[in-house]
């Protein structure tokens, strides 16, 4: 039995989020689908984290195993081969040791939001961005998201089921960039 670590990228647009949900087809749904008809066998995979419907990711850490011997190039191929139409791309592919686990070796994770500030209607961002039309604070907005930073018992917006051992987190960094000519506020959390 091999375990492989995969970096995925994803337009979450159509999906109802990352994990497998019975309302709906979800990203982890589609990637497991795929591996299947490449390994033939029944194969679960472990994100270093969830989205929620609409969400989308630009390095998500994976991983499965499975009793094939095929290579990481090979999975990597063959995944994207069989992801083409959904919007999904495996951007890397490495065997790693049994012991290592997407989510509970993650030390890092980071969010970013993007606001566009206009009157026209959102095209080329439309699902990647929150339109709003009315004039924004620049110098409140700049202010208020240091609030985030620091160590926070985030309790409340933990799931009943939560595995993690401890529901306090630190926030080492937030950072706002405003675009003046596209007016636009760019997030990242």
């Amino acid at each position: 039995m091999r375990r492989y670590k995969c970096i995925v990228e994803y337009d979450g647009t159509s999906f109802v989020g990352w994990q497998r949900q019975t309302n709906g087809y979800s990203v982890q749904e589609a990637v497991e689908k795929s591996l299947e008809s490449i390994t033939q066998e029944k194969i679960r995979i472990h994100g270093s984290g969830r989205t929620d419907t609409g969400v989308h990711a630009k390095g998500q850490v994976i991983h499965f195993d499975s009793n094939t011997n095929l290579d990481e190039y090979t999975i990597t191929s063959a995944l994207n081969h069989y992801l083409k139409k959904e919007l999904i791309s495996i951007l890397s592919t490495e065997i790693v040791d049994d012991n290592f686990d997407a989510r509970r070796n993650a030390i890092l994770r980071t969010y970013e939001y993007l606001i566009i500030n206009r009157t026209a209607p959102l095209t080329i961002d439309k699902n990647k961005a929150w339109h709003i039309s009315k004039p924004l604070n620049e110098k409140l907005i700049s202010a208020a998201i240091k609030i985030f930073e620091g160590t926070h018992d985030f309790t409340t917006f933990r799931a009943a089921s939560c595995e993690a051992s401890s529901p306090i987190r630190t926030i080492e960094h937030t950072e706002v960039e405003i675009y003046v000519m596209k007016k636009f506020y760019y997030f990242s959390v």
